[in-house]
């Protein structure tokens, strides 16, 4: 009998690295084992490898998919009404305390504990995830924590990043294992939490190889420039991933080389993003592209 493998992404409608590569692992995962699906938010998309009998809880979804949310999307939504919006704030400000995961196991702790323990195993997908602590205090099942970033320079980013991550020595003393995607990562760690040294394992993402040769080949969604150097950035358009220093970067090099730098992502500093590339009069070498599906056909162009 396959074990029963829960996998809990507190945004599945969040398109990102993490979000594809974790995708492509629970697939490729159903070979073994019985693989299940927990979102805080309701899918936009049908998920084609997993039947709704397989998606935990759409009986949750309402209560929880506002807090799934970032602070800024549900303030700029007129779903929610001023009441709500409200909520959302005392939230993001209990978490400014470390307290979000408190607040948050008591909304869905008596519907969701009698489900989540009937696992053998449960693979939390991100560091920042709103059910770690609760997943910490589960009995039954084997606690996995998956880290898709550097989280020594990640958990002193921002004081909201320091916030969430001040008692994560002691909710990862609860878990199995914690893993990361490289030695350097699993090195930066262990400096934080040395409590955490024999939890800690290296495993590198899954990457679709055939698919990505694949989606390589077909029609290239846009004119590329050919008589220059061809760049390109895939990325979240958010602070972390620092594509402000891109521009700064390409302001440098613009007198020094004929270049064009295609930057394919959506997230929410765009708008600033593209007025600093107005700012430092870049319009003719970065474009930004916006969200693609299928960026690979850009970049088998590029250099």
């Amino acid at each position: 009998m396959k074990k029963k493998v829960l996998y809990i992404i507190d945004d599945i409608n969040y398109v990102s690295g993490a979000q594809k590569v974790t995708l492509f692992q629970m697939k490729e995962m159903q070979k073994i084992a019985d693989i299940y699906l927990l979102s805080l938010t309701k899918p936009k998309e049908i998920l084609g490898f997993l039947d709704n009998n397989h998606v935990l809880d759409q009986q949750i979804w309402i209560q929880t998919e506002m807090y799934a949310l970032s602070l800024k999307t549900v303030m700029n939504s007129s779903k929610y009404s001023l009441k709500e919006k409200m909520l959302r704030i005392l939230y993001a400000v209990s978490l400014r305390c470390g307290k979000g995961d408190l607040y948050f196991e008591r909304l869905v702790e008596q519907r969701l504990r009698p489900i989540l323990e009937q696992f053998d195993d449960i693979i939390v997908v991100s560091e920042a995830s709103k059910l770690r602590r609760f997943v910490s205090t589960l009995e039954r099942p084997k606690k996995i924590q998956w880290i898709h970033t550097d989280y020594a320079r990640w958990s002193e980013f921002s004081e909201w990043s320091r916030a969430i991550t001040r008692n994560d020595a002691d909710i990862y003393s609860k878990y199995d294992n914690i893993v990361v995607l490289s030695d350097y990562c699993r090195q930066g760690m262990i400096n934080k939490i040395p409590s955490l040294r024999d939890k800690i394992v290296v495993i590198p993402n899954l990457i679709d190889g055939d698919r990505i040769l694949k989606l390589a080949k077909e029609k290239c969604p846009i004119d590329i420039s050919e008589d220059c150097l061809k760049l390109i950035t895939v990325a979240r358009l958010d602070k972390e991933k620092r594509i402000d220093q891109l521009l700064k970067v390409a302001k440098e090099l613009q007198s020094k080389i004929k270049f064009k730098w295609y930057v394919i992502g959506d997230g929410p500093d765009r708008k600033e993003l593209e007025q600093l590339k107005s700012k430092l009069k870049l319009d003719n070498c970065v474009d930004f592209l916006g969200y693609l599906k299928n960026p690979y056909s850009i970049m088998s162009h590029c250099d």
